[in-house]
């Protein structure tokens, strides 16, 4: 009940946001309490992109979670430079040569070293080129520089569009539109502070995201040892050498 009432008021109890404020100041607050969370979960799915991601992520770059894509799906753990990914036989299979020189294979050889790799977590640098599409989802920054379709204060035109529920809880609903691209709807948090709970983007590449957990723990636990292998032993198997 009090939520129902309190988004039919000006201001919530304790909210930084309220339906008084212009839009454009509700995305400054918004993007300011993004840019400043610790860390935060992300719930993603892109239809376009073929991509569903269920990552929790902080600003000293640690991540943790799953991501599914066209190629198939795989699990990740992040601790600053340091990776460990756990992909499934369809991930192997469908990888072209295409990692820059760094690991390199034919059909069969990938083939090969999804059977060797079964169940394990390759591990390695975050420089290294295996990893670079997974560390593109557990970038914080960038992901919060993309919220609102371009960063704050680049020609932003903003609108309000009433008020909303996002998993329980009452929010403000906010166009934002770019000079040039496509528009995003941004769902603030209308109790407390001001995060982004939720975000629409449209066009082409039209994708949901779900931010919570604000400023929880990223969970650090690595793989154990005996479900693990060094990123050297792909690049090996990958040219054949089993």
């Amino acid at each position: 009940m009090y939520a129902a009432l309190c988004l039919t008021v000006a201001a919530c109890g304790g909210a930084e946001v309220s339906e008084d404020l212009a839009a454009g100041e509700i995305v400054e607050r918004t993007q300011q309490k993004a840019w400043l969370a610790r860390s935060f979960r992300l719930r993603l799915e892109s239809e376009a992109e073929k991509t569903s991601a269920d990552l929790m992520m902080d600003m000293s770059g640690n991540c943790s979670g799953k991501i599914t894509n066209s190629d198939g799906s795989f699990e990740v753990v992040k601790l600053i430079d340091q990776v460990w990914v756990r992909p499934d036989d369809a991930f192997w299979e469908k990888q072209p040569d295409s990692s820059g020189g760094e690991v390199s294979g034919s059909a069969a050889s990938n083939t090969a070293a999804a059977a060797a790799l079964r169940g394990k977590y390759v591990h390695g640098p975050a420089s290294h080129a295996f990893f670079k599409s997974v560390l593109v989802l557990c970038d914080k920054r960038q992901l919060t520089g993309s919220v609102f379709a371009e960063p704050a204060g680049r020609n932003l035109t903003s609108t309000k569009k009433g008020t909303a529920v996002v998993d329980g809880q009452p929010v403000l609903v906010v166009s934002v539109e770019p000079e040039e691209g496509d528009a995003s709807t941004v769902y603030v948090a209308a109790e407390g502070k001001p995060y982004p709970l939720k975000v629409e983007k449209g066009g082409e590449k039209a994708e949901t995201r779900l931010l919570s957990d604000f400023e929880l723990t990223v969970p650090k636990k690595t793989p154990p040892e005996g479900e693990t292998v060094p990123v050297s032993r792909l690049e090996e198997l990958q040219k054949g050498a089993l």
